[in-house]
């Protein structure tokens, strides 16, 4: 399994820097729908800036587009990624709101899961998310993560630290 992938209804492949006009674009008119869990990139600049983050070393971004109109449907980001005894990383994820509650970011885990433990031969993935965020815990549950414990404090998203719970799900590959 390589990059690109395939799956019934997506292409997932890496973040490219040409992805900006258009990342941009549906970033920009999610703004509310992503409110208050994710504080969406939202200028070239940030773009960039974000786009050096993966660097396939340490974080990893899966964009996913659907595979009749190219539009993008959502995206997958591991960070944090550590090698030598850990193995890890941490998932993060979000849908361009016409595509939420269609089953695609379930589609899109199902064949980005498998390829985070056997190509990038991680041991563990973590998910961090908000107490009130259902839609996310209910996804994350129905992949097989299991509730590790509750983070106070744990991430500064617009303007304010928010609480999470720490979620994970391990391989032996």
């Amino acid at each position: 399994m390589q990059l690109p992938m395939k799956t019934a209804r997506l292409r997932i492949r890496s973040l490219r820097e040409s992805d900006c006009a258009s990342f941009l674009k549906v970033m920009n008119s999610n703004d509310q729908f992503l409110y208050p869990w994710v504080r969406p990139v939202k200028t070239k600049a940030e773009f960039l800036k974000y786009y050096q983050t993966f660097n396939r070393i340490s974080a990893e971004g899966f964009l996913l587009e659907h595979l009749e109109n190219n539009e993008i449907v959502g995206f997958v980001s591991l960070g944090g990624i550590l090698r030598g005894a850990l193995q890890s990383g941490q998932l993060g994820f979000y849908l361009n709101e016409p595509y939420a509650k269609k089953g695609f970011m379930s589609e899109a885990l199902k064949g980005i899961i498998p390829y985070i433990f056997k190509n990038l031969r991680l041991h563990r993935i973590e998910a961090n998310v908000q107490p009130n965020n259902r839609a996310s815990k209910a996804l994350i549950k129905k992949m097989g993560f299991v509730n590790e414990g509750f983070s106070q404090r744990f991430m500064y998203i617009y303007g304010a630290w928010r609480d999470h719970e720490r979620w994970a799900i391990c391989s032996d590959y």
